[in-house]
């Protein structure tokens, strides 16, 4: 987060950086981020547990809003090679490692009916008094053709841009 942080500032220092990491030890971030134009939104290790578990389900995720809307955004996945970023009005791509750049058309990927879709979630703090996110994730998963628990939201939410998955959902996202 740090590296992140100090490239970003030396390009863009008038900015205001809210990154996972920091806002998480301090929640006043988000009331300045909500007053600042120009805001970046780090999260250096998307899919934590996967990391530290050595599966290769992670990335790092940066996004740059205006005014609280959305201007560009990367999401990255080191150990698999695929950069996914997207710029308003300029369409989502996918980069892979020796390949050309591949628009992504999210919108082409929603035909199949709810039954015929497959969704992916991350629903990582499934503590008690949670009940309300199981009996939605066994709703989805008995009216769907299949769900996934996969634990990297960033990284889920370009999958289903990409194709692989017909929806994502989840609460309570940081």
């Amino acid at each position: 987060e740090s590296l992140i942080r100090d490239r970003i500032n030396k390009l863009t220092p008038e900015y205001f950086i809210l990154s996972e990491e920091d806002s998480s030890q301090n929640k006043t971030n988000f009331e300045i981020a909500r007053e600042s134009d120009w805001v970046w939104h780090i999260d250096p290790l998307d899919g934590t547990n996967n990391f530290l578990s050595g599966w290769d389900h992670f990335a790092v995720s940066i996004a740059l809003s205006f005014k609280d809307e959305l201007q560009l955004a990367v999401v990255y996945a080191p150990a698999r090679n695929e950069f996914y970023y997207a710029q308003k009005g300029s369409g989502a791509f996918l980069k892979l490692d020796g390949a050309p750049k591949e628009q992504l058309h999210v919108k082409n990927y929603t035909k199949n009916n709810f039954d015929r879709s497959f969704f992916v979630t991350c629903l990582n703090s499934l503590a008690e008094g949670n009940k309300k996110k199981l009996d939605v994730l066994f709703r989805i998963n008995t009216e769907s053709l299949s769900v996934r628990r996969l634990g990297a939201a960033a990284l889920d939410l370009s999958l289903v841009a990409r194709g692989v998955f017909d929806g994502f959902w989840e609460q309570g996202l940081k």
